[in-house]
């Protein structure tokens, strides 16, 4: 369909995971009347200003950009009023929108949220289904409200966790799926075919911001969980232990049927493989990155450390 027909939107979004979902909106010939993003970052010694993925789409396809430091600015606020889009859409946005910009559009404020709702509300939804073990994950779209992922549910679509599934993996997956929730949904929603349907809050679960020291591996928990920590966390905050004053970057394990003798948190070595020691398994190291060194694999560094 032509521009001209379709409804005029304002995409909310910030880091590469909302791209293939602006993609669509783009391909599908969407009014996109703005493109809202976070503000620019200063980074390195240099302080390089850096945009954000979304922005630098955004600005590739002639699209007006706006990056409030806050969206609870009455310049910005009066801004969305002024544009008056049909829908405002979100995903990975990294801002709460208040009520007075969610109550503008007529088709509504709509997010899409890397999850199956109301399991996994919050900040780090795909780490948190591999943290879990979950088998199964998926995006959700929602209605928003100004309680953090509490709206009604609109739409969803699954995928499967696989027994090797890792942050970024899951992540692309997650990112391609949802740009396959615009296509399908959108149309539905706007013609009024789709209906919401209310959040069981009783089965909510929430998980929150990530922390770099997020990522220290505590040895009270099984091998299980930490092996899950390992996948969940790369490649941030990845997962990470003390050796000889250093950090110990653990990228790819993988659970042992040896149950260890040695001390829990103890690397050692056993027919020129590398082995951690956990409280129930030992978990064959595979790929690991010492500070300051590059990455290299458990049996590079059983030749170079653990002679």
């Amino acid at each position: 369909m032509s521009r001209e027909n379709k409804t005029s939107v304002v995409f909310f979004g910030t880091p590469e995971f909302a791209l293939p979902s602006l993609e669509m909106l783009i391909k599908e010939g969407y009014d996109i009347k703005a493109v809202v993003t976070q503000p620019d970052k200063k980074v390195g010694r240099k302080q390089e200003v850096v945009f954000s993925p979304v922005k630098k789409l955004a600005l590739e396809n002639n699209l007006k950009v706006l990056q409030p430091a806050s969206c609870k600015d009455p310049k910005f606020i009066q801004e969305i009023k002024k544009i008056k889009p049909g829908l405002i859409i979100l995903t990975a946005f990294g801002q709460i929108i208040p009520n007075n910009v969610l109550e503008i559009p007529k088709h509504g404020a709509l997010n899409l949220h890397a999850s199956l709702l109301p399991r996994h509300r919050g900040a780090s939804p795909i780490q948190a289904a591999i943290l879990a073990g979950d088998k199964k994950t998926g995006i959700t779209l929602i209605r928003m409200t100004e309680k953090l992922d509490a709206g009604p549910i609109i739409y969803q679509k699954e995928v499967k966790i696989t027994e090797k599934e890792t942050g970024a993996t899951l992540h692309d997956k997650l990112k391609d799926l949802a740009a396959s929730v615009v296509k399908e949904a959108l149309p539905k929603w706007i013609s009024g075919e789709l209906k919401e349907t209310p959040q069981n809050d009783k089965k909510a679960s929430f998980c929150r911001t990530l922390k770099r020291d997020d990522g220290k591996i505590d040895f009270k928990k099984s091998a299980e969980e930490i092996e899950r920590q390992i996948r969940a966390f790369n490649p941030w905050p990845s997962s990470f232990m003390p050796w000889q004053g250093k950090r110990l970057k653990i990228i790819k394990a993988e659970i042992s049927s040896k149950d260890p003798k040695e001390k829990p948190g103890l690397l050692y070595k056993k027919d020129s493989q590398l082995f951690l020691a956990t409280k129930n398994k030992s978990l064959l190291i595979k790929k690991l990155q010492l500070e300051g060194k590059k990455e290299i694999s458990g049996k590079e560094f059983v030749r170079g450390y653990l002679k």
